[in-house]
């Protein structure tokens, strides 16, 4: 029995229903009491009610009409007495005329309840209050719902013994049957963290006009335990397949009952659709396509591949008509996309490794060419010595000065030149080495929009490159230059010791 029932069977055996109105605020209904008296123990029965309506924390206020005296209100918040006043009214029947009617008014203001991130509100009449939800326009309905996506969870008490139903963040469950544990089972732990990443993916890539005041997300209305009443799985259903268009649209904004949207894929359609069209919508395929583009995984790339596939599968180009199979396509499409990627992803991978091989060949050939110079040079003045060595002894007859004064002047000519050549060939191996290094930042810039760039790091090696051609290319320089001054050094004492001789 529902609440309200208990409530007017406390009071009176015949009753007629006048009106009932419930919205997510305010309950409030009128009965005609049939009966002009009171039930014994009215009293006590309104005294429990009462104390039940406490621990929801809405204000339940009884208003019984009795012909026309004034009204007699009972407020759990006054501080007359419930037995008091019904006595008042007791008193008021026994002065009511025949054609005098006896009326009772239920208003609840409704106020929810927040316990750990866990929003309570109560449901009087279930099927009022979403005959309720089905009169409203579909702009007004998203709108008040969105009030609640602050909150984690949301619980719905139904006073009235009915069976539970949920979607991931809405739980509707008998106020008798409820506790806190059936709550932390059956709701979705990280809703508000979920809604806010699909809303920042949806914003990336498309234009929601009416994001400033709804953001809600699929997974709100989607039903995972219907309640077996067509009118409340159909509402849930078409704000369902509403926001699956918004999520996967490039353009859309809510009007009154109409929803205009704008798709840009392989083919570009725009559409104007009624309400009462998304009763069609194959929804299985939509919320397949959106739960597989908006999971993990590179959002930009299966927004857009997604798009292009729906496009081809939306006879009359209205994705309303998405033919079923659309979601195994889009799957489908998307692992030839990832191996045409790990083709490209090896052939910039192979570039990268043949430029660094490429890199050690020219450290190699800078330091081969130093080597070559060195060796040049003093072949050169060896050559030098010799020849003026075999000359003297071929000319001279008698024993004669080696190393006469114009000829230790060319020598030291040739050795002055050799320390030159050692300054210039010193400093082009900077100039090339600075050069080679700097093509290893090059490299690096160019592939950092492909890859990241500790992929880029990571196809280089654990030991990086460039600081290793750096310390191959400096170690064999210094020990060049040794080798070179030794060599002109050593020349130079022969100089003189020629010259005493």
């Amino acid at each position: 029995m529902s609440l309200i029932d208990f409530c007017i069977k406390s009071i009176s055996r015949s009753y007629k229903i006048i009106s009932i109105e419930e919205n997510f605020s305010i309950y409030e209904a009128k009965f005609l009491l049939k009966d002009h008296y009171l039930l014994a123990g009215t009293s006590s029965d309104l005294e429990k009610i009462f104390r039940d309506q406490h621990k929801s924390k809405d204000r339940v206020v009884l208003k019984f009409s009795v012909g026309v005296e004034d009204p007699v209100f009972i407020d759990p918040h006054d501080d007359r007495s419930i037995s008091r006043k019904l006595q008042d009214v007791s008193e008021g029947l026994e002065r009511l005329e025949n054609h005098e009617d006896f009326s009772l008014t239920i208003r609840i203001e409704k106020e929810n309840q927040v316990v750990d991130a866990e929003n309570t509100c109560s449901i009087y009449s279930r099927d009022k209050f979403f005959e309720y939800l089905n009169g409203l326009t579909l702009q007004e309905a998203l709108e008040k719902w969105d009030k609640f996506k602050a909150f984690e969870r949301v619980v719905f008490l139904i006073w009235d013994d009915v069976t539970a139903f949920r979607t991931s963040s809405f739980l509707f469950i008998s106020a008798y049957q409820h506790h806190k544990s059936l709550s932390d089972s059956w709701l979705c732990e990280h809703s508000n963290a979920i809604r806010e990443s699909r809303v920042e993916n949806r914003n990336r890539c498309a234009h929601f006009s009416n994001a400033y005041l709804i953001g809600l997300i699929p997974e709100d209305f989607r039903l995972i335990v219907g309640s077996g009443l067509e009118p409340i799985d159909n509402h849930f259903r078409t704000l369902t397949s509403v926001l699956l268009l918004v999520f996967l649209s490039d353009f859309s904004v809510i009007e009154g009952q109409r929803l205009r949207y704008t798709l840009k894929g392989y083919k570009t359609f725009s559409s104007d659709v009624q309400v009462e069209a998304f009763a069609s919508v194959f929804q299985k395929e939509l919320y397949s396509i959106y739960q597989w583009v908006y999971s993990d995984g590179n959002f930009i790339d299966k927004i857009g591949l997604a798009r292009n596939v729906i496009t081809l599968h939306c006879p009359g180009d209205d994705l309303l008509n998405l033919e079923e199979g659309a979601a195994l396509s889009v799957l489908s499409a998307y692992d030839i996309y990832l191996k045409d990627n790990v083709k490209q992803y090896i052939e910039v991978k192979n570039k990268i490794l043949d430029f660094v091989h490429a890199q050690s060949d020219k450290s190699k050939d800078l330091v081969t060419g130093m080597f070559s110079t060195l060796k040049s040079t003093f072949w050169s003045v060896i050559t030098f010595f010799i020849s003026i060595f075999l000359l003297r002894v071929l000319v001279q007859k008698k024993e004669s000065q080696l190393m006469t004064e114009e000829v230790s002047y060319v020598a030291f000519a040739l050795i002055a030149i050799s320390f030159l050549y050692l300054a210039v060939s010193v400093v082009e191996v900077n100039r090339d080495k600075r050069r080679l290094l700097k093509r290893y930042d090059d490299i690096k810039a160019r592939y950092t929009d492909i890859l990241r760039m500790e992929d880029i790091e990571r196809i280089l090696g654990k030991t990086d490159p460039k600081r290793s051609e750096d310390q191959f290319i400096s170690k064999q320089r210094n020990l060049f230059v040794l080798a070179w001054i030794s060599s002109n050094l050593a020349l130079l004492i022969l100089v003189f010791f020629l010259r005493g001789l």
